[in-house]
């Protein structure tokens, strides 16, 4: 089953409340493009979102609607200090499959 297109909505937390964060579109094998995402919402302005299991639940199960809550973890040094950070989204995948 070959994808035609996709949607991607970013969400803050673990809603999908509201308007999204951020939003992407794309067309067939351009998905593999979107598996990591840099979310303009962290401590340093952005973090990464990491979306290989999402896109591994969608193909192999010829999803067209897909929700699920992903935590991105950010590393920022502070007085000299390395810390962790991790922030909530929800991530939202909506496909078109050809058959």
């Amino acid at each position: 089953m070959n994808m035609l297109d996709f949607n991607i909505d970013i969400y803050k937390g673990k809603s999908t409340d509201g308007d999204p964060l951020e939003s992407y579109s794309g067309q067939k094998q351009e998905w593999q493009d979107y598996q990591l995402l840099r979310v303009h919402d962290g401590f340093d302005g952005a973090v990464s979102l990491h979306l290989g299991d999402c896109w591994n639940t969608v193909l192999k199960n010829g999803l067209t609607s897909f929700t699920q809550a992903v935590t991105a973890k950010e590393t920022i040094i502070k007085f000299g200090n390395t810390m962790q950070l991790t922030h909530d989204f929800t991530v939202v995948v909506n496909a078109t499959f050809e058959g």
